[in-house]
């Protein structure tokens, strides 16, 4: 019967360093994690985002309109 060099998982030496490799990848896992008040706040910002843009877009819609109005007007009473 022939022995392998591959080292059983019940030798000595052998689980260290995997359980190592296993606590490393757990603090990745875990540094990346979001609480619920981080997405409560990531939710909060984009909120506030887009209700600012969208100010934004009327007050320009309803300026350039109030300008388009005017321009009408001038020439419907102006020019003949």
């Amino acid at each position: 019967m022939e022995q392998s060099n591959t080292q059983s998982a019940t030798e000595p030496g052998f689980i260290e360093p995997r359980l190592r490799k296993l606590e490393e990848d757990v603090a990745a896992i875990l540094s990346n994690y979001v609480t619920k008040g981080d997405l409560h706040k990531a939710m909060e910002d984009l909120y506030k985002a887009m209700n600012s843009q969208t100010w934004r877009l009327v007050t320009f819609v309803c300026g350039f309109n109030t300008a388009l109005v005017g321009a009408t007007y001038y020439i419907a009473t102006h020019v003949r």
